[in-house]
């Protein structure tokens, strides 16, 4: 065997038996986008909390208004060759998840307020009127706009998740609260009530009342779907 030869085979077996140092990276998961927080929100977990209920409620608000307009693109798009047929029951059952979502909200500010050592309702009230600003935007004639806009929002998944995030951390520092006043108990501690005022949107307040509770339904109120949809697309 010529000494090149031999050369060849010895670095074939060298490199034929090391194995790699740094396997190569494993693909990044893909990260489904997400629904934009506008600039100038509140950073904070609370103030974003009312942010997003005040974004919300204002949306589901405008409901009634722009549904009519809602209802004639889904059937225009019906017909186009090949498309699904229109579904306007899934805008209602998303109308049910949000009342579910708000409800989520509520007990999370609620949660903070109680555990905050000082007053933080004016400011959440503050946000949340902030949040339902998104809709103030449009004007009460752009009847179409408002309704393409509608049916494309979404909440952003960061919302349910700082509301959960909110709620428990609350929740702790609540306790250790009670625990280390003198002669207090965590059941003696009332807890304040949440201040919120009605989100503005192009057609006025969220209603006639003087809370945002009437968007959220009794606890006897009939539940039409068992299971609580995400809320994306059209909410």
């Amino acid at each position: 065997m010529s000494p090149v030869v031999a050369l060849l085979l010895s670095l074939f077996v060298t490199q034929d038996l090391e194995a790699p140092t740094n396997p190569p990276p494993a693909p990044a998961a893909a990260v489904e986008p997400e629904y934009p927080i506008p600039s100038g929100a509140p950073s904070d977990d609370y103030g974003l909390v009312a942010w997003c209920y005040g974004a919300l409620a204002s949306h589901m608000a405008l409901y009634d208004k722009v549904i009519p307009e809602v209802e004639r693109i889904e059937v225009s798009i019906a017909k186009i060759p090949g498309a699904a047929p229109a579904d306007m029951n899934s805008y209602v059952v998303q109308q049910e998840a949000g009342r579910d979502m708000l409800k989520q909200f509520r007990r999370a500010m609620e949660a903070a307020e109680r555990a905050s050592p000082k007053p933080i309702s004016t400011y959440g009230a503050q946000a949340l009127k902030q949040g339902g600003t998104v809709w103030s935007m449009f004007k009460p004639s752009d009847r179409k706009l408002l309704a393409r806009e509608w049916m494309s929002w979404g909440l952003p998944g960061r919302c349910l998740q700082t509301s959960e995030r909110l709620e428990a951390r609350s929740g702790l520092f609540g306790q250790a609260l009670s625990f280390n006043s003198p002669g207090a108990t965590p059941a003696a501690a009332a807890a304040p009530k949440v201040f919120e005022p009605e989100p503005e949107t192009p057609f006025g307040p969220v209603s006639t009342a003087s809370s945002i509770d009437d968007l959220l339904p009794g606890e006897d109120a009939p539940v039409e779907s068992p299971e609580t949809p995400a809320l994306r697309g059209p909410l």
